[in-house]
C-alpha cells in the first residue's frame, strides 16, 4: 500500500475510533510536507467531534498565552457547555483543581486575567508548576466526560514549555480518559532555544511509546518558516505585560523568562522608549520570575534597575519594589535586609490603608523569619515567636498553606514539646498544621512537615518515634509514584535505623534505593548513599567497608567534576576517610587526608579574627583534632595529644548530638590517652560519659563496644561489604563517569551558546563603553556565580571600569599592578588546590579566609597590561554551597570573554573618536574659522533644520562701517579683533532672541531671529549699536599696547538692513534675505551706522 494512502488512513482511524487498546495521543511527524487546516480535520471527524474540536496551529509572532491553547480552550468550553448548568467556582470544584490554583483559574475564566489570593511560597514553585499541569489535565477530563474532545496541536515545535509540561504529563500518564491529542510538528524546523532539550525528550518518548508516526510525502509547501523568534513590538507593550503576568501567575516560568529576557535585551539594544509606569512593571515581573527561578543574581540586577523608575510620591510603585526586594534577600537568607524591607511595606501598606497589601507585607515578615521555608532546619527555633493575631489573620484571609507553614515551623520546637509528642500527646497546633495540608491536598507541605518532626525527635533522642512519621511520608510517596522522592526517603528511613543501631536494616534501606537510583542514572544521590553507608559502617566499627565506601565517593565526584555531596562538607569526608584510615593502621594516608582537611580548614585554623564562622564546621574541626591527636599518642607525644584532643573536646562539645556516630571511638582513644599520662580520674570519668551517653539515647550495642574496648578485647566486626544484586561499586563509578561526560559535553554546548550570544554583546556600537563594561560583568557574574568582579584599566595608573562585591582597597592597586607585571598570564586557583596558598599575595589583599575560588586575569596589549580581570567566588556557609568549582575550562571561556570586552571597548573608543573627527569636520565644514560663528554652509544648515510654516523671522544683514580704516591704520591682526568682537555681538545678541548668527563674507555678518515682532528686532538692533557705540578703541589700545585715538568719524560701526518673513520657509527665506540686502544697499547708499526696515523704504 503506498505510504500516504497507509498515513491517511491511520489518521481517519485514530480520528473516528475508540478501541480501549488505542493510545488517546498520536504524534506526525513530517518534512515540511503536511498542511493540515482546521476544515481537513473537519471532514475526517464529521459530526463525532461537532461540540469538542479544538485546534490550535502555533504562531512565532507573539508571546504566547499560559499552556496555550489548553487553558483559554477550558475558557472556551466553559462558556460552551457549562455556564449555563454551573457557576465557575462549582465548574473548578467539580475538575478537582488543586486548591491553591483555584481562585486564578476562576478569575481566568471569567476575564481573561490570572488573579492568586494567597501568595506563592517560593520554595513550592516546582511542585506548584506539577500540580498546575496536573489541575489542566483534569479540567480537560471533566470536559471529556461532557463531550467527545479532540485537541490538534499543528506546529508543535513553536509550542511553549507549559504547553510541553502538560503533554509530558499525558504521555506519563495515560489513563484511558476519553481526550484525544493529534500533534503534528515539522522536523525541519527547530524549537526554541529555551524548549530545545524538553521538546526532544518527548519526542522521544512517543517515538519510544510507539505514539509517533512518520508522515512521508513528495510534497513540499512553499511555506518555510526559518525564524521561531518573538520580536517584540512597543505598540503592545502593555499586552505584553498582561500576558507576562498570566505566565506568572500560572507557573509558565520558563515561558515567562524566554519572552522577558527577549524584551529586556531590546529595552538595550534598541533603547526603546517605554512609558515609566509599564518599564517599572516589567521589572518588577521579571524580578518576581527570577526569584522563582531561584535566579536571584539576576533579581537583584532588576531591582537595581527598578530604584531609579520610582515615583517617591507613589506609595504603590515604593511597596511594589520593597516587597520583590525583600522576596530576593530572602532567597538569599539575609534576614536582616529581608526584614527591613517587609518592615517597609508594612509601612506603605499601613499608609496606603490596603489591608490586602498588609497581610502580604506581613507574611512576607514570617518568611523571613523562616529563611523562606528554604533551609528552615538552620532557624533557630527557640528565637521564634509565633503571634496569634497573626494566626487568626491568615486564617480570615484563607491563606491556609502560610497558616500550615507557620503553625506546624513556628510551633513544637522546645524540649517538652517534643517529648510529649514522642510520646503520643500530638499538640492542637500539630493537628491544625497536618490538617490544612491534607485538606489543601499540599503533599509538598505534609513531606516536609513530618521532616521537621523526624529531625527534631532524632536530635532530641526519639529515634523510635521517627518510624512513624517516616511511614506516613512512604504513604505519600506511593501515590504520587515519585521515584527521586522515594530513594530520599528510604535513605532517611536507613539513616534512622543507624540512629537506633539498625545496623543490617539500614543497610538495606541504603540499597534499595541506590538500585532505584542507579536507574534514574543519578549518581549524585548515589554518592549520598554511600555516605549514609559509610556513617553506617563506622558505627558497627567496620572501618574496611566505610574507606571502600568514601573511597568510591570521591572516585565519583572526581568523575562528575564536584567537590562534596549535598549533605556533608568536603572536609568531613576526607575526615571521615582519615578515620578510616587510622583505623586501619595506614598512617600514610591518614596524612594525606589530613593534609586535605587543613587546606579545606586553613581559613579557621589560621585566622586570627575573634569571631570564627565555626557554626557549620565543628564536626569537620573535630575530627581534624581527635585524629592529629590520635596519631600523636601512636608516636609517644602524649602531651601535644592531650593538646590536640582538648581542642577537638571542644568542637564535640558543641555538635555532641550529631557525633553519635564517633562515641565508641571517641571515648575509647580519650580513655587510652588518659591512662598513658597516668590520669586514671579523668580515664574513668570519660568512661562514664559515655556509658550514659549511650544509656540516654538507647545506645546498647555501643555501649557495649565501649566497654569492650575498655577492658581490652577485641570487637567481634562482621564486614558489610557492599551487597547489591546486579550492581558493584565498579558499577557506580562507571555511571557517574558516563554521567559525568554528558554533563561536561552538555556543559560545552552552553559554553558555546554563551560565548556566541558573548559576542554579539561585546560586538555592541550604540552602547558606551562604561554601560559595555556593566552589562558583560553581570553577565559574566550571573553565568559563572561570582561573588566579587573587578575589573581595572591601565593608564596612567589603574583605572576602576567596574567593581562589585569586592572587599579590597584601592591603595592596593599598584601591588596588584606588580604581580600581574611579573604573572603576565591568567589563572584560576581553588581552595583544594595545592597551590592555593602559594597565591598569597594576591590573594591576600581580597580576603582570603572567605575566598573559595580566585580568578585573574591580565589582557596584554604588545607588552604592556592594559586591562586586569579579577573575579572570586567566596565561601556560603560551607563548601556545600560551593559543590561545583570552575575549571580550567571556565576560565578558557572568561577569558575569551575579557579578550571580546577588551575588543569591544577600543572599538567603541575608536568609533567615539572618528565621530568626534567627524564631527569636527562637519564643525569646521560650516563655520567660520577666524570668528567660529557659522558660514554661507552653515547657513544652508541652519535653515533646513528651522523650515516651519508656524513661526514667523527676521533676517537682520549687517555690513561693518569704517573697517578698512582700522585694517589700514593697526593692522589686519586688529581687523581680526574687531570681526571677532562684532561676531560675539551678533552671536549674544541672537542667543538672547532665540536665533542664530553667520559670518556671511568678509565683514558681512547675518543675525536671524525666529518668533519675533518688529519691536523685539527693533530692540535687538539697539543692543548692538549700544555696544559698539564706543569703536572698540580700548581693544586696540590692549593690544597695540599704546594709547589710541580715533576720529569719531573713523569709529567703526555698522550698518543693519532688516526684513521680516511671515513663515520660515524656504521660499519666503530667500526673498527675505533678498529685501534685507536691499534695506542695507539703501542704508550703505545713503548714509551709515544705522538700521533700516525693508517695509520702511519700499512702503
Amino acid at each position: 500500500m503506498n505510504h500516504s494512502i497507509y498515513m491517511q488512513n491511520l489518521l481517519e482511524n485514530f480520528l473516528t475510533t475508540d478501541e480501549v487498546y488505542q493510545p488517546k495521543i498520536m504524534f506526525i511527524k513530517h518534512y515540511n510536507s503536511l498542511n493540515m487546516r482546521l476544515e481537513d480535520i473537519e471532514t475526517m471527524v464529521g459530526d463525532k467531534y461537532k461540540d469538542g474540536l479544538l485546534y490550535h496551529r502555533y504562531s512565532k509572532n507573539d508571546i504566547k498565552e499560559p499552556y496555550e491553547p489548553l487553558v483559554t480552550g477550558i475558557r472556551y468550553y466553559y462558556q460552551k457547555l457549562f455556564s449555563k448548568e454551573m457557576s465557575v467556582e462549582e465548574f473548578i470544584d467539580n475538575c478537582e483543581v488543586y486548591s491553591l490554583h483555584k481562585d486564578i483559574l476562576i478569575s481566568y475564566l471569567k476575564d481573561g486575567l490570572a488573579v492568586r489570593n494567597e501568595p506563592i511560597i517560593n520554595v513550592e514553585a516546582s511542585y506548584e508548576k506539577n500540580r498546575f499541569a496536573k489541575s489542566i489535565i483534569n479540567c480537560i477530563k471533566y470536559i471529556g466526560e461532557k463531550t467527545n474532545l479532540m485537541i490538534v496541536l499543528d506546529r508543535f515545535h513553536l509550542a511553549a514549555y507549559s504547553t510541553l509540561k502538560v503533554i509530558d504529563e499525558i504521555i506519563k500518564n495515560n489513563d484511558n480518559a476519553k481526550t484525544k491529542f493529534l500533534i503534528i510538528f515539522d522536523e525541519l524546523q527547530s524549537p526554541s532555544s529555551y524548549i530545545e532539550s524538553y521538546y526532544r525528550k518527548i519526542i522521544n518518548d512517543a517515538e519510544n511509546d510507539n505514539i509517533l508516526f512518520e508522515w512521508e510525502s513528495d510534497n513540499v509547501l512553499d511555506e518555510y518558516d526559518y525564524h521561531t523568534a518573538f520580536i517584540p513590538s512597543k505598540r503592545y507593550f502593555p499586552l505584553y505585560l498582561e500576558n507576562l503576568n498570566n505566565l506568572l501567575e500560572m507557573l509558565a516560568i520558563e515561558d515567562a523568562e524566554y519572552y522577558m529576557s527577549i524584551i529586556y535585551n531590546r529595552f538595550i539594544e534598541e533603547n526603546l522608549s517605554i512609558e515609566r509606569r509599564n518599564k517599572c512593571m516589567f521589572y518588577y515581573l521579571r524580578a518576581k520570575c527570577a526569584v522563582i527561578r531561584q535566579d536571584i543574581k539576576l533579581a537583584m540586577l532588576m531591582c537595581e534597575k527598578l530604584l531609579p523608575l520610582i515615583n517617591d510620591d507613589d506609595l504603590e510603585e515604593k511597596y511594589s519594589y520593597n516587597y520583590v526586594c525583600c522576596l530576593t534577600h530572602i532567597n538569599l537568607i539575609q534576614s536582616d535586609l529581608s526584614t527591613k524591607y517587609a518592615a517597609n511595606c508594612i509601612a506603605y501598606a499601613k499608609q496606603l490603608n490596603d489591608e490586602r497589601r498588609l497581610l502580604n507585607a506581613k507574611v512576607l515578615e514570617i518568611s523571613s523569619q523562616f529563611a523562606g521555608w528554604h533551609d528552615v532546619f538552620s532557624v533557630d527555633f527557640e528565637k521564634v515567636n509565633i503571634d496569634n493575631d497573626m494566626i487568626k489573620a491568615l486564617r480570615d484571609a484563607k491563606y491556609y498553606n502560610t497558616l500550615a507553614y507557620y503553625i506546624i515551623f513556628g510551633c513544637d520546637n522546645d524540649d517538652e514539646s517534643v517529648k510529649r509528642i514522642a510520646i503520643g500527646e500530638e499538640s492542637e497546633y500539630f493537628k491544625e498544621g497536618i490538617s490544612l495540608g491534607k485538606k489543601i491536598n499540599n503533599t509538598n507541605f505534609l513531606l516536609s512537615a513530618y521532616t521537621k518532626y523526624i529531625i527534631l525527635s532524632s536530635e532530641k533522642g526519639y529515634p523510635r518515634v521517627c518510624e512513624k512519621y517516616y511511614k506516613e511520608k512512604l504513604a505519600i510517596l506511593k501515590q504520587e509514584h515519585n521515584l527521586v522522592r522515594t530513594t530520599h526517603l528510604y535513605l532517611g528511613i536507613g539513616y534512622n535505623s543507624i540512629v537506633s543501631e539498625q545496623y543490617l536494616k539500614a543497610n538495606d534501606y541504603f540499597g534499595s534505593a541506590i538500585k532505584i537510583l542507579y536507574e534514574l542514572k543519578n549518581p549524585e544521590t548515589i554518592c549520598e548513599a554511600l555516605y549514609n553507608m559509610s556513617i553506617n559502617a563506622i558505627c558497627a566499627q567496620d572501618f574496611i567497608s566505610a574507606g571502600d565506601y568514601l573511597n568510591n565517593i570521591f572516585k565519583m565526584l572526581d568523575n562528575l567534576k564536584i567537590e562534596t555531596i549535598q549533605i556533608c562538607n568536603a572536609s568531613k569526608l576526607q575526615g571521615l576517610l582519615a578515620l578510616c584510615y587510622y583505623m586501619r593502621g595506614n598512617e600514610y594516608r591518614c596524612y594525606k587526608c589530613l593534609d586535605k582537611v587543613e587546606m579545606l580548614v586553613d581559613h579557621l585554623l589560621n585566622n586570627d579574627e575573634e569571631e570564627n564562622d565555626y557554626y557549620r564546621w565543628h564536626e569537620d574541626l573535630f575530627l581534624y583534632y581527635f585524629i592529629n591527636s590520635n596519631l600523636a599518642k601512636r608516636q609517644g607525644s602524649y602531651d601535644k595529644a592531650l593538646t590536640l584532643m582538648n581542642k577537638a573536646n571542644e568542637h564535640y562539645k558543641m555538635n555532641e548530638k550529631a557525633l553519635f556516630y564517633i562515641i565508641i571511638n571517641y571515648v575509647y582513644e580519650c580513655y587510652d590517652l588518659y591512662k598513658k599520662l597516668g590520669r586514671d580520674d579523668k580515664a574513668e570519668e570519660i568512661y562514664d560519659y559515655g556509658i550514659k551517653y549511650c544509656a540516654e539515647n538507647g545506645y546498647n550495642i555501643k555501649s557495649t563496644s565501649i566497654t569492650t574496648l575498655v577492658n581490652n578485647q577485641a570487637l567481634n566486626v562482621r564486614p558489610f561489604g557492599f551487597n547489591i544484586e546486579g550492581i558493584t561499586l565498579d558499577d557506580l563509578v562507571e555511571l557517574s563517569y558516563n554521567v559525568g561526560k554528558e554533563k561536561q559535553l552538555a556543559e560545552r554546548k552552553k559554553d558555546i551558546k554563551f560565548l556566541s550570544s558573548f559576542q554579539e554583546m561585546a560586538n555592541q556600537d550604540n552602547i558606551d563603553s562604561l554601560d559595555l563594561v556593566k552589562n558583560i560583568m553581570t553577565t559574566l557574574e550571573n553565568n559563572f556565580n561570582l561573588d566579587g568582579v573587578l575589573f581595572l584599566e591601565r593608564k596612567d595608573e589603574l583605572v576602576e571600569l567596574y567593581r562589585d562585591g569586592m572587599n579590597e582597597k584601592k591603595s592596593n592597586y599598584k601591588d596588584i599592578l606588580l604581580f600581574f607585571n611579573l604573572m603576565k598570564r591568567e589563572f584560576m586557583i581553588n581552595r583544594t588546590d595545592k597551590k592555593f596558598f602559594e597565591f598569597d599575595k594576591i590573594i591576600s589583599y581580597f580576603d582570603k579566609n572567605k575566598l573559595v575560588t580566585f580568578i585573574g586575569i591580565p589582557i596584554i596589549n604588545e607588552r604592556d597590561i592594559k586591562f586586569i580581570f579579577i573575579a572570586t567566588v567566596n565561601m556560603h556557609r560551607n563548601f556545600r554551597r560551593n559543590r561545583i568549582l570552575l575549571n580550567e575550562d571556565d576560565l578558557a571561556i572568561i577569558k575569551t570573554a575579557i579578550i571580546q570586552l577588551s575588543n569591544g571597548i577600543e572599538r567603541i573608543r575608536n568609533k567615539k573618536k572618528i565621530i568626534e573627527v567627524n564631527d569636527k569636520l562637519n564643525v569646521l565644514a560650516v563655520s567660520d574659522q577666524l570668528t567660529g560663528l557659522y558660514n554661507r554652509q552653515g547657513l544652508a544648515k541652519l535653515l533646513d533644520e528651522n523650515y516651519s510654516e508656524n513661526r514667523n523671522m527676521a533676517i537682520m544683514y549687517a555690513d561693518l562701517d569704517n573697517f578698512k580704516y582700522y585694517n589700514d591704520t593697526f593692522g589686519h591682526d586688529v581687523g581680526d579683533i574687531i570681526l571677532c568682537e562684532f561676531a560675539n555681538i551678533y552671536k549674544t545678541i541672537a542667543d538672547n532672541h532665540k536665533g542664530f548668527a553667520i559670518r556671511y563674507g568678509g565683514d558681512e555678518f547675518l543675525v536671524i531671529l525666529f518668533d519675533v515682532t518688529r519691536e523685539k528686532v527693533e530692540k535687538a538692533a539697539d543692543e548692538i549699536y549700544e555696544i559698539i557705540k564706543d569703536g572698540f578703541v580700548d581693544k586696540v589700545s590692549s593690544y597695540t599696547k599704546k594709547k589710541v585715538e580715533i576720529p569719531e568719524d573713523k569709529l567703526v560701526t555698522c550698518s543693519i538692513g532688516i526684513s521680516i518673513a511671515r513663515q520660515a520657509v524656504r521660499e519666503d527665506v530667500m526673498d527675505t534675505l533678498k529685501k534685507a540686502d536691499e534695506a542695507l544697499y539703501y542704508i550703505k547708499k545713503n548714509s551709515k551706522g544705522i538700521y533700516k526696515f525693508w517695509d520702511d523704504i519700499n512702503g
